[in-house]
């Protein structure tokens, strides 16, 4: 119907015949835009990949990832640990200088990850176009900066680096590719 409606006014058919001539041009520049993507994607698995899980108490949801300074001392937290069962928590790595006792407790955790991370590339094109759409960015630039290795827990700037990477993407991803489009 659309196409005898453009067959019978000389506008209609003026706008899809210019819609047919431009549909190459679009689709190299879609071409451009996803191999970009994809590279950014590629690059964001080889150093995000599997970095992005963390240990979270059972009791308090949502609380984020576990400070393991508080609970074992100097070391990482680890998936390990983490999914040991029955971990009873008896001291304090911020009270045990000042010789404060810490009640003892149970500790129940859980080993899991949010759901935008860089695991494989079509999970990192996913969670790099959401950065592109700069909805909740910043949150997911912070989370990549402080992870450290797989199966550890993050670390606050463990990474800095990540910044560059995230700010570059921004700068590419969002403002100049999106806007050709």
């Amino acid at each position: 119907r659309v196409l005898r409606a453009a067959a019978k006014f000389q506008r209609i058919r003026v706008v899809v015949a210019s819609f047919f001539e431009v549909l190459g041009t679009l689709l190299e520049v879609l071409l451009v835009f996803l191999l970009l993507y994809f590279m950014f994607a590629v690059l964001a698995v080889s150093l995000l990949g599997g970095r992005l899980f963390y240990c979270e108490s059972s009791s308090q949801q949502d609380a984020g990832p576990l400070d393991p300074y508080y609970y074992i001392g100097r070391d990482n937290i680890g998936k390990d640990w983490c999914q040991a069962p029955d971990k009873n928590i008896t001291s304090s790595f911020y009270h045990a200088p000042l010789g404060v006792s810490v009640p003892a407790w149970q500790l129940n955790t859980t080993w899991t990850g949010d759901p935008t991370r860089f695991d494989n590339v079509a999970q990192a094109m996913w969670t790099l176009f959401q950065v592109a759409t700069l909805e909740s960015w910043s949150d997911i630039m912070y989370s990549s900066a402080d992870a450290t290795s797989i199966d550890e827990q993050p670390l606050t700037n463990y990474s800095p680096a990540m910044y560059a990477y995230f700010i570059l993407f921004v700068v590419i991803g969002a403002f100049l590719l999106l806007n050709l489009i």
